[in-house]
C-alpha cells in the first residue's frame, strides 16, 4: 500500500514538473535540437517562381527595416537566400506596485505605486533568415536576445541589465529592482507580439500581387 501510495506520490510530483517546464516555454517555440528560440514554416506559395519570390522577399527587408543598424549580411538570389539581423525596442507596463523589489508602502505614495507606466527598457536583436524556391519560400527567426540600456534622468543614471536568451524563463542577469519578475514577464510577451506582426507582414507581402503586373 505504502509502495502504491509513493508510487504517486512520483508520479504527480512528476506531473507537476512537467507542467511548470512546459508551461515556460509555451509562448515561444523552442528548437528541439538546440533548445533556442525559432520561429519556422514553409509557405506554399504555388503559382509564384523562385526569382519573383526573391525580389518580394529582399523588398520586404527593405521596407521593414529601415533603422541603420539593421545588417542584411547573405544575399544570394542563385540559391535562393536571404539573411539579415534586425532589432526593436524592448517594451514593458507596469507599476512599481508590480516591482516586488520597489513596492514597499513607506518608499513611495499609493498614488504612485498603482500608477501604470509604459515605457523602453532596451532591445531585443534577432536573425530572419528566407529561404526561396520556386512555388514556396522559409523563414526562420532565430537568436532573440535582450539587451539593456542606460538612462539618465535628472542627473541620475540607471542602467537597464541585459536579460538575454528571451527563451529563458529567468534573465541571464537575475531578478533586481532593475529586472524584476513583471519586467522580464513583459519583455518577453511584447517581444512575441512584435515578432508574430513580423512574420504575418512578411507573408502578406510575399502572397501580395506584384505591382509591375499592373503595367
Amino acid at each position: 500500500m505504502d509502495v502504491m501510495r509513493n508510487l504517486a506520490i512520483i508520479i504527480v510530483s512528476l506531473t507537476l514538473f512537467t507542467a511548470k517546464t512546459f508551461s515556460q516555454n509555451t509562448n515561444f517555440p523552442i528548437d528541439t535540437a538546440t533548445g533556442k528560440i525559432k520561429f519556422s514554416e514553409v509557405v506554399y506559395l504555388d503559382s509564384i517562381p523562385k526569382a519573383t519570390l526573391y525580389t518580394k522577399a529582399r523588398e520586404w527587408f527593405v521596407r521593414t527595416f529601415k533603422s541603420s543598424k539593421v545588417v542584411l549580411e547573405l544575399e544570394d538570389k542563385e540559391a535562393g537566400k536571404l539573411i539579415g539581423k534586425g532589432d526593436f525596442t524592448a517594451i514593458t507596463e507596469e507599476s512599481m506596485n508590480d516591482n516586488e523589489f520597489i513596492k514597499k508602502k513607506g518608499l513611495v505614495s499609493k498614488e504612485l505605486r498603482e500608477k501604470k507606466n509604459k515605457g523602453e527598457v532596451g532591445s531585443v536583436s534577432f536573425i530572419v533568415s528566407i529561404y526561396i524556391k520556386d512555388g514556396r519560400y522559409k523563414y526562420e527567426i532565430t537568436d532573440l536576445y535582450h539587451k539593456g540600456m542606460t538612462t539618465t534622468v535628472a542627473g541620475y543614471t540607471a542602467t537597464q541589465p541585459d536579460g538575454g536568451d528571451l527563451g529563458n524563463s529567468d534573465p541571464t542577469c537575475g531578478y533586481s529592482e532593475w529586472m524584476p519578475r513583471i519586467r522580464w514577464k513583459n519583455i518577453r510577451a511584447n517581444s512575441l507580439l512584435t515578432i508574430e506582426t513580423l512574420i504575418a507582414e512578411l507573408k502578406s507581402a510575399m502572397a501580395a500581387k506584384d505591382k509591375t503586373e499592373d503595367f
